[in-house]
């Protein structure tokens, strides 16, 4: 979850990572966004970049990598790139937003009742008790057994 509090130390780990990248892409940045950068960076907080792994596999904090996304799609990405990301982005909230409507919890216990459906308690339903019977194999091993019972 994105929190504003974290923004300070992410831009620190922005910062570091803008660091390592290479002349060609950091000029690409405008002056006046690294400038704001290094304005409200936390300039207390340690972060070191592994250089060994890749950025996925960075422990980044969530912030850094939504500022990351907004370096990309703003200044290195293709015209190509920035349509298919604002097309997912599209996406994403309307899928939220149907969800949302969905799922709204101030109306989840406040649902009706179909009109046509009547509860549970008031159901009733014409049920017959079957009776059991032997079947006919079953009545003659019986009766068999009865002769035989009989005779001692």
């Amino acid at each position: 979850m994105v929190k504003v509090e974290n923004y300070p130390n992410a831009y620190k780990e922005v910062y570091v990572i803008l660091q390592q990248l290479n002349s060609e892409d950091f000029k690409a940045i405008p002056d006046s966004f690294v400038k704001m950068i290094e304005k409200n960076m936390n300039p207390n907080y340690s972060f070191e970049l592994d250089v060994e792994k890749s950025l996925e596999e960075q422990e980044l904090l969530q912030e850094t990598r939504v500022i990351l996304a907004y370096i990309f799609l703003n200044y290195w990405s293709t015209e190509e790139q920035k349509i298919r990301i604002k097309q997912k982005f599209r996406n994403d909230i309307l899928i939220e937003e149907r969800n949302k409507a969905k799922y709204n919890p101030n109306e989840l216990f406040n649902r009706e009742e179909p009109k046509n459906v009547q509860p549970e308690a008031q159901k009733t339903e014409n049920t017959q008790i079957v009776q059991y019977k032997q079947n006919i194999f079953s009545r003659l091993l019986h009766k068999i057994k009865n002769l035989f019972s009989k005779k001692k």
